[in-house]
C-alpha cells in the first residue's frame, strides 16, 4: 500500500541531460546565435592555414557554440552558397591515444565516406590516407627510435639504458645518420601528406554530383575539436603541438574548444622548472581566440521556464508550481549564476527536491532552497557550516553577506570558520545575493539548518 500512495505524492518528472544545442535554433534561449554567426563569418574571411580557439570555463557552452557552428556550415555547404566543409572531432575519446593524429584523420575519413556513400572512385584517396598513415606510424612517439633500431639490429628493441644507445651511434654512424634523415624527411612530409589527403577530397567534392560544389580550390575543411578541456592537461598539449606542427595546411581551418586554465596547467606540467608562459604559448598555437561571452542574466528565468516546461510532465503539476520555477529562475539571475551546464545540474536537483518533498514543502521556503543547492553543489564547504546549527547559520550568513565590500577580510574569515574561500573569493564577490537566506521559522517552517541537513540529503557532496 505504501508504494502506490508514495506515486500519488511524487510529480512526475524527467531529468534535464548534459546535451548541447544542436541545430534547432528555437532551443537557442542563451542566445549563441550571434556569436555563432561571428565565428561563420570570420571564418569564410580566413586565410588559410589558420587555427581558432573558442575559449571558456568549464559548461559555458563550447560544445554547443561548436555544433550550432557545424549545423550552419553544413547548411551553406548543402544550399550551395559557400564550400567549407566541417569535420567533427572529439578529442575526449581518444585521449588515451599515443598518436592523436590517427583517431583525428580517421574522423576525417569517416566524413568522406558518409558524404560518399556510393562513390566508385575513391582509390586516390584511400592511397593517400594509407601514405599519411604510414607517415605518422615513423614519425611519432617512440616508434622513430624503433624504426632506426630495427633497420640496424634487424628487429625492433625496447633500449633502456642511455649506455646502449650510444654504443650503437658509436658501432653504426653512417648508417644511423642515413636512418634518421630519412626519418626526418618522413616527418616533414606529413605536412605534405595531410595538405594532398584533403586537396583530394575536395577534388572527388567538385567532381560528385551529389554536391553543388564546382571548384575544388575553393573548398575548405573547418575541423572543429570539442572537448579539449575534458582531456588531461598533457594529452591537451600533445593535440596542440601535433596540429601546430603537422596539420595547419593552406586548405584548413581548426576551430579548437578550450578551456585556457586546463592549457596553463599542461604548460607547468610539461615544461616542470622552466619558465614557459602559458599565455603565450597559447598564443603561438592560436592565431586568434574568441571568448565565449556570458549568457544574459535576463535570459536565465527564459531559459529554466522552457526547461520546467518539457520536464514537469503534468499540466496539473506545471501549474502548481509556475511560481516556484518563476522564482528559481529570478534566484539565479539575482545570484549572477548563468553558466548552462551548471543551471542544467541544479535544476536536475531541484525537481528532484520538490518531487521528494511534495506533501511537506511549504516547510521549505522556495528562494532558500535554491540557494541551498547552488551551496552544496559549488561551494561544499561553506554549505557545509551551514549543517550545524542555527546560530551558526546567522552568524555564517551575516559574514558572507559582507563579501565584496573593501573591508572583508578573507584571512580572517578563514581563520574563524577553518575553511579556505581565497581561490573562489572572486566569484562570490558577485554573487552576493547568494546568501540572502530567510531565516525566520514562522509558518511551519523548518528551522535553516535542518532546511539545509535535507539538501544535504539529496545531494551528498560533503
Amino acid at each position: 500500500m505504501d508504494i502506490p500512495r508514495r506515486r500519488e505524492i511524487l510529480m512526475k518528472m524527467r531529468f534535464l541531460p548534459d546535451e548541447p544545442i544542436t541545430k534547432e535554433q528555437e532551443e537557442d534561449v542563451l542566445e549563441f546565435g550571434e556569436f555563432v554567426e561571428l565565428l561563420q563569418n570570420s571564418i569564410y574571411n580566413t586565410e588559410t592555414p589558420f587555427v581558432y580557439g573558442v575559449l571558456g570555463d568549464w559548461g559555458v557552452g563550447k560544445t554547443s557554440i561548436l555544433r550550432l557552428l557545424q549545423n550552419q556550415l553544413a547548411k551553406d555547404v548543402q544550399n550551395g552558397t559557400r564550400s567549407f566543409i566541417p569535420i567533427w572531432f572529439n578529442a575526449w575519446q581518444y585521449e588515451n591515444e599515443t598518436n592523436l593524429i590517427y583517431p583525428l584523420l580517421y574522423a576525417i575519413k569517416g566524413d568522406y565516406i558518409h558524404r560518399f556513400k556510393e562513390l566508385d572512385k575513391a582509390k586516390s584517396f584511400w592511397k593517400q590516407f594509407t601514405d599519411v598513415a604510414l607517415t605518422c606510424t615513423v614519425a611519432f612517439a617512440d616508434l622513430g627510435l624503433r624504426v632506426v633500431t630495427k633497420q640496424l639490429t634487424g628487429e625492433a628493441l625496447k633500449i633502456d639504458e642511455v649506455a646502449k644507445q650510444l654504443e650503437m651511434v658509436k658501432e653504426n654512424p653512417g648508417k644511423l645518420e642515413g636512418i634518421l634523415s630519412e626519418w626526418a624527411d618522413q616527418v616533414a612530409g606529413l605536412r605534405g601528406a595531410f595538405e594532398g589527403l584533403l586537396e583530394i577530397y575536395a577534388g572527388d567534392l567538385a567532381m560528385w554530383p551529389g554536391t553543388k560544389i564546382r571548384d575544388k580550390d575553393g573548398v575548405r575543411f573547418v575541423i572543429l575539436i570539442d572537448d579539449l578541456d575534458r582531456c588531461l592537461p598533457e594529452t591537451t598539449i600533445a593535440i596542440l603541438e601535433c596540429i601546430k606542427n603537422y596539420l595547419t595546411v593552406k586548405n584548413c581551418v581548426f576551430i579548437l574548444g578550450l578551456n585556457p586554465g586546463v592549457i596553463y596547467q599542461g604548460i607547468r606540467v610539461k615544461y616542470k622548472g622552466l619558465e614557459v608562459d602559458g599565455r603565450e604559448y597559447l598564443e603561438k598555437i592560436l592565431n586568434y581566440s574568441f571568448y565565449v561571452p556570458e549568457p544574459k542574466l535576463n535570459k536565465v528565468a527564459e531559459f529554466v521556464t522552457k526547461r520546467f516546461e518539457t520536464l514537469v510532465l503534468e499540466d496539473e503539476a506545471r501549474t502548481k508550481y509556475k511560481a516556484h520555477f518563476a522564482e528559481f529562475g529570478r534566484i539565479l539571475e539575482e545570484c549572477r549564476f548563468n553558466n548552462p551546464r551548471k543551471i542544467k545540474r541544479i535544476l536536475n536537483r531541484y525537481l528532484f527536491f520538490i518531487s521528494k518533498n511534495e506533501k511537506d514543502l511549504a516547510k521549505y521556503p522556495n528562494a532558500n532552497i535554491v540557494r541551498w543547492i547552488l551551496l552544496a553543489e559549488y561551494f561544499p564547504g561553506l554549505f557545509q557550516l551551514f549543517l550545524k546549527n542555527n546560530q551558526t547559520v546567522s552568524t555564517i550568513k551575516e559574514e558572507l553577506r559582507k563579501i565584496g565590500e573593501p573591508a572583508f577580510d578573507v584571512e580572517g574569515f578563514e581563520k574563524k570558520f577553518g575553511i579556505s574561500i581565497k581561490a573562489i573569493y572572486p566569484q562570490l564577490s558577485r554573487m552576493g545575493k547568494l546568501f540572502d537566506l530567510d531565516l525566520s521559522t514562522t509558518g511551519g517552517k523548518l528551522d535553516p539548518a535542518a532546511q539545509a541537513q535535507e539538501v544535504f540529503s539529496i545531494t551528498r557532496l560533503v
